[in-house]
C-alpha cells in the first residue's frame, strides 16, 4: 500500500477544508420558503488568516470582528479562521478570489505570484522608521492605487493594506556585520524577492513553510530566520536561537483580500461601514505595535536564551547598500510596470514625508 507523504496529507486536508468552507455558509441572506429574501437574517462573513497567539494579525482579525459586528449592530457575524486553518497564503488568496471566504489576510510576497509588481514591498530597507508615515503611504499613495487596479483585474479586491512590524534576524551565529551574514542558511518565505533579499547579502536562502520553521531551527536545518519580534516571541523561536539581531530590514505587507463581486453586492452604506472599520482597526494596530514589540522583546530577554545584537549605523549602511542589488531581480520579475510601481512608491514616501 502506498503511504502518502506528510506534505501530501497536509495538502489534501487543506483542500478538503477549502471545499467545506466554499460550500457552507454564505455571506448573503438566504431566501425563505416563499422565495423572499429575509433581510433580518444575520449575515455570516468569514475571515481567514495566519495569525495566532495574539500576534499582530491575530489581533487585527479579532478587532475587525469586534468593530464590524458593532458597526453592523448584530446583523453581521464574523467567523475567524486563524493559524492557517483554511490553508496557506496562496490557498487563502484563491479562497478570496473564488468567494469561498469573504475576507482573507494574505502576505504581499504571495500576492506577488498573481501580481508581480507587489513584490516591490518585499525588498529590504524600503520603508521608513515612521510607521504612521508607512501606513499613510500604503493607504493613500499612488503606488497602491495602481496595484489595487492590477489586483482587481485578477479578481482580487484589496480592501485594506496592513503593515506588519519590522522583521529582524535570529540565528545560531552572531550577526553583527555584513561579513557575519556570509554563507548562513536563512529560512525565507517561498517568494522570489524574499529569496533574493537574502541572496544579495551573501547568505543562502532556504524556503520553508511557516509551520515548519521551529523544527527547522531546532534541528539545525537552517542557521536562522527573519520575522517581526512579536512573531519570534509568540512562536518561541528564541528557544532554539542564540542571537537576535535588531536589523529592522524589511516589513511584511498584507492585504485584506476579497472577491470583487462580493464587494459590489454590498450597498454603498455597508461598504462605507466596512471602510470605517478597516481604518479604525489599522490605526489601532499601528498604535499597539510599538507596545507589543517592546513587551515581546522584554519576554525574549527574560527567557535568557538569546543575546540581543544592535547593528551599528555604519554596518547597517553596508546592509542597505548590498540590499539595493535586489532591484535588478525585481525588474526582471515585474518588468516596466514594476519599475513604474517602484518609482511611484519612492515618490509617495518622499511626498508624504
Amino acid at each position: 500500500m502506498k503511504i502518502l507523504s506528510l506534505k501530501k496529507v497536509v495538502s489534501l486536508m487543506s483542500l478538503i477544508l477549502v471545499m467545506v468552507v466554499a460550500f457552507t455558509g454564505c455571506g448573503a441572506p438566504s431566501p425563505d420558503e416563499s422565495g423572499e429574501t429575509n433581510s433580518e437574517e444575520v449575515m455570516v462573513w468569514k475571515l481567514a488568516h495566519s495569525g495566532r497567539n495574539d500576534d499582530m494579525l491575530d489581533t487585527y482579525a479579532k478587532k475587525f470582528k469586534e468593530y464590524a459586528e458593532q458597526e453592523f449592530e448584530g446583523k453581521v457575524e464574523i467567523e475567524l479562521y486563524p493559524a492557517e486553518q483554511l490553508g496557506d497564503d496562496t490557498t487563502r488568496l484563491e479562497l478570496a478570489q473564488n468567494g469561498g471566504v469573504e475576507f482573507a489576510i494574505v502576505a504581499a510576497p504571495f500576492i506577488g505570484n498573481v501580481v508581480p509588481e507587489v513584490q516591490a514591498f518585499s525588498m529590504n530597507f524600503m520603508f521608513d522608521e515612521d510607521k504612521e508615515l508607512n501606513a499613510k503611504v500604503l493607504r493613500e499613495g499612488n503606488a497602491t492605487k495602481e496595484l489595487n487596479k492590477m489586483l482587481e483585474e485578477k479578481n482580487v479586491k484589496a480592501l485594506d493594506w496592513i503593515l506588519e512590524d519590522f522583521s529582524c534576524w535570529t540565528s545560531n551565529k552572531p550577526i553583527r556585520t555584513l561579513e557575519d551574514f556570509q554563507g548562513l542558511k536563512i529560512r525565507v518565505m517561498e517568494s522570489p524577492m524574499d529569496i533574493e533579499g537574502v541572496r544579495v547579502l551573501g547568505a543562502n536562502p532556504t524556503p520553508i513553510s511557516f509551520a515548519e520553521v521551529y523544527s527547522a531551527l531546532q534541528l539545525n536545518m537552517v542557521d536562522g530566520q527573519q520575522n517581526p519580534i512579536v512573531i519570534i516571541n509568540s512562536n518561541k523561536f528564541y528557544e532554539v536561537q542564540k542571537y537576535l539581531t535588531l536589523s529592522n530590514h524589511t516589513v511584511v505587507v498584507d492585504i485584506i483580500a476579497s472577491n470583487p463581486d462580493f464587494w459590489d453586492s454590498l450597498s454603498h452604506e455597508d461598504q462605507e461601514k466596512l471602510n470605517k472599520v478597516f481604518l479604525k482597526v489599522n490605526a489601532l494596530i499601528i498604535e499597539q505595535q510599538g507596545v507589543q514589540t517592546a513587551e515581546a522583546l522584554e519576554e525574549i530577554k527574560a527567557a535568557g536564551t538569546t543575546e540581543i545584537i544592535e547593528l551599528s549605523a555604519e554596518e547597517k549602511e553596508k546592509f542597505i547598500e548590498a540590499s539595493a542589488k535586489a532591484e535588478d531581480k525585481f525588474i526582471e520579475l515585474a518588468g516596466e510596470n514594476g519599475k513604474k510601481i517602484l518609482d511611484l512608491f519612492i515618490q509617495d514616501m518622499e511626498n508624504f514625508r
